[in-house]
């Protein structure tokens, strides 16, 4: 599930889905925004919207800091830049709770891709089944005439059209766990900076 999207033109975030400003770890966070500079009360919530923006910077495999090899402290940092955060900022504990709620609910493209696929085999697999059913049916009839004849060729050429589709999906599906194997080491491997124990542990005591 896609939850923010990066607007690469203006650099803006946003909910994917307005209703997902309703989460409640994403509600605190606004709450907890008491303003920054070009927002002294915290009205126009633009800290809070730059702390959606960090999040997705650190989570998102495709997103510019990841891209160019930042992880850890840096990759943090380089988010934090790029957000125009103040240089005193540090990830409060609203931040790791939404980065949490975040790492927690996003799926991974494998992970989609891979439900989809069983979802589809699925499908298959029961349309097989209620054609050879009918085939069996009309097979069963000794006194087959031309029209029936004809429909029995046509169950037995959607029977094989769907068994050669099989190998590409089966192919298909071992690609996606391949993707979600290396999603998981490349989450684990380059996205530490986005963990929330890195957030929570690792970024204390230090300068941003």
């Amino acid at each position: 599930m896609e939850i923010l999207k990066y607007n690469t033109q203006d650099g803006r975030i946003s909910f994917a889905i307005p209703e997902l400003a309703d989460v409640k770890e994403f509600k605190m966070l606004f709450r907890s925004d008491r303003g920054m500079k070009g927002d002294h009360d915290g009205r126009d919530k633009i800290r809070a919207y730059a702390e959606l923006g960090v999040i997705w910077w650190i989570n998102e495999p495709n997103s510019p800091g990841i891209r160019k090899g930042y992880s850890d402290k840096d990759l943090l940092n380089d988010a934090r830049k790029n957000f125009m955060l103040p240089d005193d900022w540090k990830p409060t504990a609203e931040f790791k709770n939404a980065n949490t709620w975040y790492k927690e609910h996003r799926a991974s493209i494998g992970k989609e891709t891979y439900q989809e696929l069983i979802r589809a085999i699925g499908t298959a697999k029961s349309y097989v089944g209620k054609v050879r059913e009918k085939l069996e049916t009309k097979l069963d009839n000794p006194n087959l005439e031309d029209a029936e004849l004809k429909v029995v060729g046509g169950l037995i050429d959607k029977l094989l059209e769907i068994a050669s589709t099989l190998p590409s999906r089966l192919k298909s599906l071992k690609d996606a766990e391949s993707l979600i194997d290396a999603e998981a080491k490349e989450r684990g491997n380059t996205i530490r900076g986005g963990a929330n124990e890195e957030v929570t542990d690792s970024m204390r005591g230090h300068d941003m």
